[in-house]
């Protein structure tokens, strides 16, 4: 599933580098929203130029039968691991 998982705050560049390196998986955190699609109909409303500046984006490298829920497991535990 290469390609674009969601948008995030800025914030959450570290959280995601975490959550990449204890799962294990090739994820990255870009600093700039995702793009919009122009062939997705649910994208017809999305106008990622109003994110510049706000939201960064998690992208996968991976292929499209990894599950991803164990870097998702790790973002969500990233609050309590680093003690905020």
């Amino acid at each position: 599933m290469t390609g674009y998982l969601t948008n995030t705050d800025l914030k959450n560049e570290d959280r995601c580098k975490y959550a990449a390196k204890q799962s294990g998986l090739n994820v990255r955190f870009r600093r700039h929203p995702m793009p919009k699609d122009p062939f997705d109909p649910e994208m017809e409303n999305y106008f990622p130029e109003k994110f510049y500046g706000v939201y960064g984006s998690v992208y996968t490298n991976e292929n499209p039968n990894v599950c991803h829920g164990v870097f998702w497991d790790y973002w969500y535990a990233w609050d309590r691991i680093v003690g905020r």
